[in-house]
């Protein structure tokens, strides 16, 4: 009997230790890959963190602009799903394409109105809020 005891307490302690090591490499594995993700977004010209772009220069930003004025619309959507961004050009897009599809007037004031962030109306007409057109494509709605 006390072998017994013996045999399934020196198991419970060994399983314990076992699974103290085991979680210790987990959570010493996580952190090495949050940081090897930081050091990537240090070492890379762009990334977006909640949504926003961000540079790792000046000189990045200009070179990434001046390659995204020459895609066109689709690649253009592409590259901003390849990175989970959405930019301002993008959504101001999606506006018109749903003012395309209004077929009530109140609709079209209604749109509007739910985005004055992207469009206003003047004179009747809906224009669209005028930022650079090449800022547009790398900043977000916020």
């Amino acid at each position: 009997m006390k072998r017994t005891t013996l045999l399934v307490t020196s198991s419970i302690i060994l399983l314990t230790i076992l699974l103290a090591v085991f979680n210790y490499a987990c959570k010493k594995d996580i952190m090495v890959n949050t940081e090897n993700k930081e050091q990537a977004a240090l070492n890379a010209p762009y990334w977006v963190c909640d949504g926003v772009l961000h540079f790792s220069s000046a000189d990045s930003y200009f070179n990434l602009v001046d390659s995204l004025i020459q895609l066109d619309y689709k690649e253009f959507r592409q590259w901003e799903k390849s990175i989970g961004f959405s930019s301002f050009w993008s959504e101001q897009h999606a506006i018109l394409e749903r003012v395309e599809k209004v077929s009530k007037e109140d609709d079209f004031y209604c749109i509007a109105a739910e985005n004055p962030n992207l469009v206003y109306i003047r004179d009747n007409e809906m224009e669209l809020v005028d930022i650079s057109s090449r800022y547009r494509l790398v900043c977000n709605v916020d």
